[in-house]
């Protein structure tokens, strides 16, 4: 037994001795899920046909960086909250609430293929508003803590990269207790075309198959413009079709077809 150990903490030496790390750095390895409607990041989008409006604050922030040989490996926290508002004549009405915390480890195995797995936890709320002033009568307990993997893979001729992955609930509770639940994910950001410095043209889509209602889906389809710099951030401006289940945990039943136009900001 002491001759294994020795030859783990030998390993271990050498691995460490081999690899650089960087805190805190500014670039994220793995590219944002562009049209993902839950995605941590600063956004405000406004259905086109009614006076709603659909916003969220949040980041990804990386907190170390490992490069071992050409394969790097990252750690970051994420979170967010999101928010849908009504414009009534002279206020604001705070319809609901969700929050989004996650724990990322993201490995770059090649320049274009990348892996993200780690623990999550969302819950979703009704708000004040929604019981005073639209006479919700009963909102849904809804509370989901899950396991996340996916695969990430840059296409040079079609200028993007798509992603698949999958959400394991191993908590999940809404009008029922649903544990081991899964939820698959696939999307895309495609065709990047360069306008001016720094500007490009790009398209985009999400899909989820929610395991809880027999695999329906909630689908998101985006096309846009986007200010970009190298570390991943950017500013974008886009026009998004929902379409399928609702995302917002306390209409989880509802389906919808929502045209929105969007401001995005990726830190």
């Amino acid at each position: 037994m002491k001759k294994y150990f020795i030859i783990l903490v030998f390993l271990a030496r050498t691995i460490s001795a081999q690899t650089n790390f960087s805190m805190f750095p500014q670039k994220n390895l793995v590219p944002q899920f562009t049209a993902n409607a839950t995605a941590h990041r600063m956004s405000f989008e406004k259905n086109i046909k009614i006076n709603n409006f659909f916003g969220s604050i949040g980041t990804i922030r990386p907190l170390v960086l490992a490069e071992f040989g050409s394969t790097k490996a990252e750690a970051s926290i994420a979170g967010s909250m999101h928010t849908t508002l009504q414009k009534s004549p002279g206020h604001w009405q705070v319809i609901d609430v969700a929050f989004f915390v996650d724990v990322l480890f993201d490995v770059a195995l090649t320049p274009t293929t990348q892996i993200r797995f780690g623990p999550g936890h969302t819950s979703h709320h009704l708000a004040d508003d929604a019981f005073e002033l639209l006479n919700y009568k009963k909102s849904i307990n809804y509370v989901r803590d899950y396991y996340q993997l996916f695969a990430i893979q840059h296409i040079n001729f079609l200028n993007g990269f798509v992603y698949s992955g999958a959400f394991y609930n191993y908590i999940f509770r809404i009008d029922s207790v649903r544990v081991d639940t899964w939820i698959f994910q696939v999307g895309a950001e495609l065709f990047n075309t360069h306008i001016s410095q720094n500007i490009f043209f790009y398209t985009g889509f999400d899909v989820k198959f929610h395991g809880e209602l027999e695999y329906g889906t909630s689908q998101n389809y985006q096309i846009g413009i986007k200010y970009e710099q190298g570390d991943r951030r950017a500013i974008r401006f886009a026009y998004n079709y929902h379409t399928g289940l609702e995302e917002r945990g306390q209409f989880f039943r509802d389906r919808t077809s929502t045209n929105t136009l969007g401001f995005y900001v990726d830190f």
